[in-house]
């Protein structure tokens, strides 16, 4: 039997003799002054008749001196039914204390290992049985070590630390499992006794290992990426950019943290910056929305935004996350192609298509006009009349 059976069975009992004692005291005490206050009042009546009770014998009174049965008085039966009603009811409710403390034990999801002062099993219930495999009959008596060996110190010692440890567990066909195990101490016959309560958390430690993969590889694409990642407050100061803010604002992300995103805008753009971000505020998500802001040096860069405001639990917006994305080679190409569309390459002027265009928006804006327009190739003549 465990120490611990032992002590549960031995406190309860010890209270019960206890008990039993004051309880036969106590009615002994009890009958007492029934005794004295019954001798009290025969000597009188003897008295009275002239005999005293030293002089009145059984010879003179001419009564058998045959013993009398003697028979218990009904003070004397209540006192044993009380005390026999309250070592049944100690021992019943000891019954079920015991009965209450091993359901506990064998239906708990933890594994509970009780350990003795030498690191020897003690206690192994069937939550640990599944854990390591083994069966109580062939853990008890087997070194703690054998099944956590790291929580045993190299002065075999049971390392006891406040909170969790999580350590590597042995199972019984030598697979290594992640637990996490807590160890408490407690004295039982002026001997340390540790109570072990161990957790598989080999599937948290797995999913926890899958996250941290996930999140790296996506910081790895946040922070390698050209376009630029940018979050910022309801302020509008940056709370997050990744590296490509260095290529676009000349400046490293940690010295632009906590400046308001207004710093670097054009001024021609200010207002209009503005209100995209109220916009935002509102909810509003943006979506390739074009601006112009300046690096440290004063250069100009025409950037497209996309940006997504995020709420908190009761719908206010916390905080905007998005890319922007520098283009201000494309805006260049398309002022170029812009420019040979309407010039003249070997020349550089205006050629005709610029010509047409212009003679159009003129015809437009004329209340009547005949005009006569000679090429190389032909000569049109336009009559427009309005």
């Amino acid at each position: 039997m465990s120490p611990e059976s032992l002590l549960m069975w031995a406190v309860p009992g010890l209270l019960a003799v206890v008990l039993m004692v004051l309880v036969v005291h106590s009615a002994v005490r009890g009958r007492e002054p029934e005794q004295a206050g019954s001798h009290e009042k025969l000597t009188p009546s003897l008295q009275s008749l002239g005999l005293n009770s030293a002089a009145f014998s059984n010879e003179q009174a001419g009564l058998n001196t045959a013993p009398a049965p003697v028979q218990s008085s009904p003070q004397g039966q209540d006192d044993v039914g009380y005390l026999r009603h309250t070592l049944s009811t100690v021992f019943q409710h000891l019954g079920d204390q015991n009965s209450h403390v091993r359901a506990i034990i064998e239906t708990v999801a933890e594994g509970i290992i009780v350990v003795n002062d030498q690191g020897c099993i003690d206690t192994f219930n069937p939550a640990a049985e599944q854990l390591f495999g083994y069966t109580a009959q062939e853990a008890y008596g087997q070194p703690l070590s054998r099944l956590l060996p790291s929580i045993i110190t190299m002065q075999q010692v049971l390392n006891v630390t406040r909170g969790k440890q999580e350590v590597a567990g042995i199972h019984a066909n030598g697979c290594v499992i992640a637990m996490s195990v807590r160890v408490s101490m407690m004295q039982l016959d002026a001997r340390c006794m540790y109570t072990c309560l161990v957790s598989d958390i080999s599937e948290r430690k797995a999913a926890a290992e899958k996250l941290m993969n996930a999140e790296a590889r996506y910081r790895d694409l946040v922070e390698t990426a050209h376009d630029l990642v940018w979050s910022v407050d309801t302020q509008g100061r940056w709370i997050y950019l990744n590296k490509a803010a260095r290529d676009i604002y000349g400046y490293d992300p940690e010295e632009m943290i906590g400046c308001l995103m207004s710093e670097v805008q054009s001024p021609k753009h200010v207002a209009q910056d503005a209100g995209a971000f109220a916009e935002l505020l509102n909810g509003k998500e943006l979506l390739h929305y074009e601006t112009v802001h300046v690096d440290r040096n004063g250069k100009a860069h025409n950037l497209s935004f996309n940006a997504k405001p995020y709420v908190d639990a009761d719908g206010k917006v916390v905080r905007s996350s998005g890319t922007a994305r520098d283009i201000t080679k494309q805006k260049a190409f398309e002022l170029q192609l812009a420019y040979q569309a309407e010039h003249d390459s070997l020349t550089g002027l205006f050629n005709r298509r610029y010509f047409q265009q212009e003679l159009e928006r003129l015809v437009a804006r004329a209340p009547s006009v005949r005009l006569v327009v000679a090429s190389k190739f032909n000569f049109e003549v336009w009559r427009r009349q309005w």
